[in-house]
């Protein structure tokens, strides 16, 4: 039980830190409208 209830909190955030830099940077609308 312990395993499983980290091992989603690790991917939930993995895959929502890769999700909201790629596009940011992937982007280019994007990088002028933060900057």
């Amino acid at each position: 039980m312990a395993k499983k209830g980290m091992k989603r909190p690790d991917e939930d955030e993995f895959q929502q830190k890769p999700k909201r830099k790629k596009p940011k940077k992937d982007d280019p609308r994007q990088v002028p409208e933060v900057k």
